[in-house]
């Protein structure tokens, strides 16, 4: 949405805080104003108004005076240059419509929008400083993140590779037998639920199994759809390395001439999958542990507090 003079004496007002910072700036960007980005990026996002002095000892109606800057185009261009340059900045969360030049009593100001990033983009730093070069934004300030809070951050980005979106996997890599097998499932436990009415896809979509990814501008099955319920082949040739493996080892004695009592693994009887995987397991383990059976009205129930615990704990 373009910015108007009116729009930018209207945060004027309002004055520097925890999503707006004010700028002098007249023929080159200050140097400060990456720390802000960086800052705004990692907390709630924020608009950075370039082109303005502020007269701290001043009433706050009185506080800012636009001086202007003497080539905003200049100020725009410098801008996205370093924003998109890796040496300065690890990423940049800003399009052309986050910036703009506005004209207020005959001087030009530069209007910067930045987004909060992606928790998965997070942290964006610069000047390739991950530790010295992360920023929060504190009331009207720009902080150095505490190690806690940087680690919190590395951890949430990988913590969710699930939901990114694998190139060139499609609903055609889902496996319709493990889908069909869920939804039932999903519709047996969920009679009423408006999820029945959608198509695969969207019903995928719903999950996060299904998903778009922004820089590439495509959609596709993620990480999590696809080991889900895809096909055996599939999830192998994307993941060399995924294995699932189910062992019955009672009474096994270790260098004896029998290894298992019973075993579920790639065999090529099954899709192996983790949701197949997961219902076929548990089913096996499920028969090798004690049932406490109770009658429910004329009908006996097995199961009891052990299998409950071990259906958590597979899950």
């Amino acid at each position: 949405m373009k910015k108007t003079d009116r729009d930018i004496r209207v945060l004027l007002d309002k004055g520097e805080g925890l999503n707006i910072e004010i700028k002098e700036c007249e023929i080159k960007l200050p140097e400060d104003v990456w720390e802000t980005y960086s800052a705004f990026a990692n907390t709630r996002g924020g608009e950075i108004v370039l082109g303005v002095k502020e007269h701290k000892k001043l009433p706050k109606a009185e506080r800012f005076e636009i001086t202007g800057v003497k080539d905003a185009n200049k100020i725009v261009t410098d801008f996205f240059n370093m924003v998109n340059n890796p040496q300065k900045v690890n990423r940049s969360v800003v399009i052309d419509s986050n910036v703009q030049i506005v004209s207020i009593d005959g001087k030009e100001i530069v209007y910067i929008r930045v987004p909060e990033a992606d928790y998965r983009h997070k942290p964006i730093y610069i000047n390739q400083k991950l530790q010295n070069g992360t920023y929060k934004r504190v009331h009207e300030g720009d902080r150095h993140v505490s190690e806690r809070e940087l680690t919190m951050m590395l951890r949430d980005s990988f913590d969710n590779l699930d939901s990114q979106v694998i190139p060139r996997r499609s609903m055609n890599d889902i496996d319709a037998e493990t889908l069909r097998g869920y939804r039932q499932m999903f519709e047996n436990r969920n009679p009423n639920h408006p999820y029945h009415k959608l198509d695969n896809k969207e019903f995928l979509r719903k999950l996060g199994g299904y998903g778009f990814d922004e820089e590439r501008q495509e959609e596709g099955l993620t990480m999590a759809g696809l080991l889900m319920f895809g096909k055996a082949d599939v999830i192998h040739n994307t993941f060399p390395n995924f294995r699932v493996d189910y062992l019955d080892l009672q009474g096994i004695v270790p260098g004896g001439s029998k290894k298992w009592n019973d075993r579920l693994t790639d065999d090529g009887y099954w899709e192996d999958n983790i949701f197949n995987f997961l219902f076929l397991a548990m089913g096996k383990l499920l028969f090798t542990l004690p049932s406490e059976g109770k009658l429910n009205g004329t009908v006996r129930k097995d199961g009891g507090p052990l299998h409950e615990a071990v259906r958590e704990a597979m899950v």
